[in-house]
């Protein structure tokens, strides 16, 4: 959103098509595998509940990490997304454990990425269904780590502050307040 004289704006985007760029080995290992699945790696391959899976995949099948059969067995008859995040949050299981550390990173890495394209210093604020089930996980460490870990502008990335959106209906009253404006105007 930006300001204007009326208040803020709602920018549309589809940013999360944007290509994945991956910042070590684990990462690269990731993009191969995703690649030779999908073609075009976008973030949104990495930053959604498909995209959990999708790092957990990765991990197991690329890097060889260990598989319970138990997990597995949970993830076949359950959102697999839900079930790695379940096993991390409990600290049931290394595998997803890993994994949502793993797209914690990411996505801070991208959410920094994006505070420096548009110079946020308002701040950036996260919205969307997983972050605020994971949000101790998010507070623990790696996302601020990613998303300051800008080289050069890093101190900038450190001033600008990340929120969490709690409120699950945001986009119904995001919608209903452009609505209002719009209607505002014509009358």
């Amino acid at each position: 959103m930006v300001w204007e004289d009326a208040g803020y704006r709602v920018l549309p985007s589809e940013g999360g098509h944007g290509d994945f760029a991956p910042r070590d080995e684990i990462e690269i290992s990731i993009l191969e595998h995703l690649e030779r699945r999908h073609g075009h790696v976008s973030y949104e391959r990495l930053l959604s509940g498909a995209g959990i899976h999708n790092i957990y995949q990765a991990l197991v099948e690329e890097l060889g990490r260990a598989e319970s059969p138990a997990v597995r067995a949970e993830m076949d008859a359950d959102d697999p997304a839900a079930v790695v995040t379940r096993h991390a949050l409990a600290g049931s299981d290394a595998t997803c454990s890993e994994t949502i550390d793993r797209f914690i990173a990411i996505y801070g890495a991208e959410a920094g990425n994006l505070a420096l394209r548009v110079l946020a210093t308002g701040g950036v604020y996260i919205a969307g269904g997983i972050a605020p089930r994971i949000i101790d996980r998010l507070r623990a460490g790696g996302f601020t780590r990613s998303f300051g870990d800008k080289g050069r502008l890093a101190g900038l990335c450190t001033q600008i502050p990340v929120h969490v959106i709690l409120n699950t209906q945001v986009g119904l009253l995001g919608a209903a307040a452009c609505a209002a404006r719009s209607q505002s105007r014509k009358g």
